[in-house]
């Protein structure tokens, strides 16, 4: 089997679209506030990876999990090819879903919920909790002390942690079920965003309200491309106030858990002075600026109802 080192946390094939016409972009350590390599120039699969981070090593290595996220970025990377060339008219429900999906796995696979993950496992109190079945004895009971002892295993494996994160969708998804709600998606074009530097951050979901336990029912935004953002919203229909594009650009620099690439190396800088003068460095403030930009309407077209 082979296997790669390099395992992308935002896939290489969404990345290139937030690159210049070298297909090529700056790396800004928000930390630091400094660019890397001495300000100059990476491809996306130079960045936005870890090393072997879904590499297992159960009875022998595997690049399993990697290979699972590849299929989902693979059909994904369709759905974003077809928005980009024929518009959104062309997609079918189907490809609502994958969109939908996308989200949600790439929310775990950052590394900025990496603790997220930890900590969902950490609280668990049954296998069931983690989506495995309970420790059954000859006689079809469960074994409790079996099951503890197994669970506690569990939560010192690292190998189960990076597995765990292909699991945690559909958990999540299982309890936004339970509780009937309601949400809709709609894909909003910003054509005039093609004269604004590209920016993408290695923390590109904004929530309105930020947890894991809001991630199937509350708003987000979340850039399918420089030009088109997908939004998850309560109402029938939305429109969108075209200045929230830049403040995006904002959230997503300052809400970044390491850094952000861009093709500019002053807009990083304008965002923060803005961000400095305009709300105090308050991300609360920017974040509530944002979704005040969202406006309910009947007007926009609509995406698919869940």
């Amino acid at each position: 089997m082979s296997k790669t080192q390099r395992h992308h946390f935002i896939p290489v094939f969404y990345l290139k679209q937030f690159t210049n016409e070298n297909n090529q972009f700056y790396i800004y350590d928000v930390k630091k506030q400094t660019f890397r390599g001495n300000g100059r120039l990476f491809y996306p699969s130079q960045q936005f990876y870890e090393h072997y981070g879904n590499t297992t090593y159960y009875k022998e290595e595997s690049d399993d999990i990697e290979q699972r996220f590849g299929k989902i970025d693979s059909e994904v990377g369709a759905v974003l090819k077809k928005i980009i060339t024929t518009g959104l008219s062309t997609l079918v429900e189907n490809d609502w879903v994958l969109l939908q999906v996308f989200v949600k796995i790439l929310y775990w696979r950052i590394p900025a919920n990496t603790d997220k993950v930890k900590a969902y496992i950490q609280q668990a109190t049954s296998l069931k909790d983690l989506d495995l079945k309970p420790i059954e004895t000859l006689t079809g009971q469960p074994s409790i002390d079996k099951e503890l002892a197994v669970l506690e295993k569990i939560k010192c494996d690292r190998d189960f942690h990076k597995y765990f994160k292909l699991v945690l969708p559909k958990i999540t998804h299982r309890e936004f079920l339970k509780n009937h709600f309601t949400t809709v998606f709609s894909i909003i074009p910003f054509p005039a965003v093609k004269q604004m530097p590209k920016l993408m951050s290695d923390n590109p979901i904004i929530y309105r309200t930020p947890g894991y336990e809001s991630l199937d029912a509350k708003e987000f935004i979340f850039p399918l491309s420089p030009t088109y953002m997908l939004f998850r919203h309560r109402t029938n229909r939305i429109t969108v106030n075209p200045v929230i594009r830049v403040l995006l650009d904002m959230l997503f620099l300052v809400q970044a858990h390491e850094y952000v690439s861009c093709v500019s190396k002053e807009y990083p800088q304008q965002l923060y002075d803005a961000f400095q003068k305009d709300f105090s460095s308050s991300v609360d403030r920017l974040r509530e600026e944002v979704f005040s930009c969202i406006h309910d309407s009947s007007t926009v077209q609509q995406g698919s109802t869940l």
